[in-house]
């Protein structure tokens, strides 16, 4: 079946979408640059492309996307506001989220990025070429695969995602990858927390989604070292 591909986006529509990530960036406490912008809004709009086909996300809307994936994703810096320097886990990472708006706001950050399934791993590999972001791994592996590897032990100082459910599973798998003083950072809802994970030490945090009335509940496990 032929698949239609997004349309060109008007000067004022892109002037809009602009307009909106620069305010919901600023909300974030963030300054965009005018590459980053670009970065930004090519992103979206191959994001789009490559969903027609390969159904990377169900949120297809120009403003929803700026708003409930890049502003969504970044909006952890109202808690962790430094990046740079760090090496970053993003696990589950799907289309890149959270970890490629962080790698675009925070470019001296070292992320990696992993994801099981090869459509999407390929997504990624074209994402991260097209944007020109370096110190990007990506690995074509589940989460698994990467626990009894002795080059990741240690080796991280947060590992993030939007795409794991219970902490508690999260946190057993991963404190061997954590450095001292590291976080497993949770994008989660209201369910996600449970008994297990209290008893583990789960801090729970709200944040205020910019140009938005939602909230994000996030999920954040500091393992005893």
């Amino acid at each position: 079946m032929r698949q239609d591909f997004p349309r060109q986006l008007t000067e004022k529509e892109i002037q809009d979408l602009e307009f909106l990530l620069v305010k919901g960036a600023k909300g974030l406490g963030l300054d965009l640059t005018k590459t980053q912008q670009k970065q930004f809004l090519t992103y979206l709009n191959d994001l789009k492309r490559w969903n027609q086909v390969h159904r990377l996300t169900a949120i297809t809307e120009d403003q929803d996307i700026i708003i409930k994936h890049f502003l969504d994703s970044l909006s952890l810096v109202l808690i962790f506001p430094v990046w740079n320097q760090l090496a970053v886990l993003d696990v589950g990472s799907g289309a890149g989220l959270p970890g490629i708006p962080l790698k675009i706001v925070f470019p001296h950050l070292s992320l990696f990025l992993l994801e099981g399934s090869e459509k999407k791993s390929s997504f990624l590999h074209h994402i991260v070429g097209l944007l020109g972001l370096e110190k990007v791994e990506i690995i074509n592996k589940r989460f698994e695969a990467i626990l009894s590897d002795k080059a990741y032990r240690g080796f991280f100082d947060r590992i993030v995602s939007r795409g794991v459910g219970k902490g508690s599973q999260l946190v057993n798998k991963a404190e061997n990858l954590l450095k001292k003083g590291g976080a497993v950072i949770l994008y989660g809802g209201e369910g996600t927390g449970t008994k297990k994970d209290k008893e583990i030490g789960i801090r729970k945090e709200l944040v205020l989604i910019p140009c938005s009335s939602q909230q994000r509940t996030f999920w954040i496990i500091s393992p005893p070292n």
